[in-house]
């Protein structure tokens, strides 16, 4: 993984804080894996073909579109969203134990995110309009199959499928409220 650090921008720290030499999945002083997920192509050994990123990273969505376009592929992302407070909630309960942390990915995001939809949005730049599309899970989870069926729609996708919806916000919202 060491020459393809450069290319894919690879961290050499895994989740927990602690350098991962070998490039394998090590363990932590508590035994956990650090879950390295596979990448790009490059890497020598029992690695090569790939580039090893740690389980936490942010994919900066611009450039990602532009990657795809320069090769001649017709991308479009979609940027998902989530209530705001509910999404902390859940980075909060599973994701991020550090409030601090948590807020400051929640503040990245949101800035990947805005600069996407200002360069690739319906309303974008550079004659690549629509070429990100922001998708609501609430509006997903209570519309269902209207809602899925406008994206496939503005995504020229023909398709009647539809997958069995399961609300992952209800875990995180009291009966009191």
């Amino acid at each position: 993984p060491e020459l393809c650090r450069e290319e894919a921008h690879i961290s050499v720290w895994n989740v927990w804080g602690k350098k991962s030499l070998s490039g394998q999945a090590a363990k932590s002083s508590e035994g956990r894996g650090t879950s390295w997920s596979c990448g790009s192509k490059c890497g020598l050994g029992l690695n090569a073909g790939y580039a090893l990123y740690p389980r936490r990273f942010f994919v900066n969505i611009s450039s990602h579109v532009e990657w795809y376009l320069s090769r001649g592929v017709d991308i479009t992302a979609i940027v998902s969203v989530r209530d705001r407070s509910i999404s902390h909630r859940g980075k909060m309960r599973v994701h991020c134990k550090n409030e601090t942390v948590a807020l400051n990915e929640e503040s990245k995001a949101r800035d990947i995110m805005r600069e996407a939809l200002k360069i690739y949005g319906n309303n974008g730049k550079y004659g690549n309009k629509g070429r990100a599309m922001l998708v609501s899970y609430e509006g997903l989870m209570s519309l269902k199959d209207e809602y899925l069926f406008e994206v496939y729609n503005s995504l020229g996708i023909d398709s009647i499928y539809s997958p069995e919806f399961h609300d992952g916000n209800e875990k995180y919202v009291s009966k009191n409220n």
